[in-house]
């Protein structure tokens, strides 16, 4: 097993890949620091002039190696980084060249910057991050800028009750097991209507009060299936608003979350409630398939 960090060279990215170099260091395991390029620059389209196909793309991969280890060895100055270290390169279109990469080193995580100033800048808002999460089945670790690094000593899951959502309990647990993190488990009851200063009918808060005294329950029983200590927060604020407010609250360092479920919190990549979290919050974000297996 490895960890694989996806890096545009970008200053942005130097985040992803220390904290990929963190975990990797911690889990002593080996990290991969792949680049992709889909386009040629100025310098290659100028070479391509007078090289053979065969040599400018040998040309390509050499120098861009070159830049990639002098990028990692920038970004990893003063901080833990694993002796067993590689740098990967390919000429393709990003999302199936990481997937590629991470099945032929068998990741067990791939990490990616939120921004940067490359193809992958706005991965999470753009055609890549989509594309990455339907190619892979594989854990995938989000970095905002200046992210908490590893190990993380709270950590916030999120549930829908999904199959996908079980998925994010069973990484999380793996993960505060080997770090003796807090884990604290939050529910969104998704209904705005719901939210705080909402007028409710007299006859409809008694209601509301029995499903979150439900939920609760619920929620709690799944902790002790996975064998997770915890505390348990449900929420009537939207999906959301209430993982950015509970991480908040709580203090957690990495937020983990299904995706590919049935409830809001399944389809995060794919709409708002993901653009909202990784918006508003300094917190690494995981997301985990429901075939993930731990």
């Amino acid at each position: 097993m490895s960890v694989l960090v996806a890096s545009d060279l970008s200053e942005h990215s130097q985040d992803a890949v220390r904290w990929a170099s963190a975990y990797a260091t911690e889990h002593q395991t080996p990290l991969h620091i792949c680049h992709i390029i889909d386009t040629l620059g100025e310098d290659e389209l100028w070479t391509a002039l007078f090289d053979a196909p065969d040599k400018l793309e040998e040309r390509i991969l050499r120098t861009a190696a070159e830049r990639v280890r002098a990028f990692a060895n920038d970004s990893l100055d003063g901080f833990e980084s694993p002796n067993d270290r590689h740098v990967l390169i390919a000429v393709g279109t990003p999302h199936v060249e990481i997937d590629k990469f991470a099945r032929e080193k068998q990741a067990e995580l791939i990490v990616c910057g939120t921004s940067g100033h490359g193809r992958l800048r706005n991965m999470l808002f753009g055609s890549t991050a989509h594309r990455l999460t339907h190619a892979t089945h594989r854990p995938l670790l989000f970095v905002p800028e200046c992210g908490h690094l590893p190990p993380a000593k709270h950590v916030l899951v999120a549930v829908d009750f999904s199959e996908c959502s079980q998925a994010a309990l069973r990484w999380a647990a793996s993960a505060a097991s080997r770090w003796g993190s807090s884990v604290t488990a939050v529910h969104s009851l998704g209904v705005s209507a719901m939210a705080a200063g909402y007028e409710q009918p007299e006859t409809f808060a008694p209601m509301v009060d029995v499903l979150v005294g439900q939920r609760e329950d619920a929620l709690g029983r799944q902790l002790a299936d996975h064998s997770i200590v915890g505390s348990v927060v449900i929420s009537r604020l939207p999906p959301g608003l209430a993982i950015v407010e509970t991480a908040a609250e709580v203090g957690a360092d990495l937020i983990v979350m299904g995706t590919h479920g049935r409830g809001a919190v399944g389809r995060l990549l794919l709409g708002s409630v993901a653009l909202r979290v990784l918006r508003q919050t300094k917190v690494p974000v995981a997301t985990i398939h429901a075939n993930t297996k731990e």
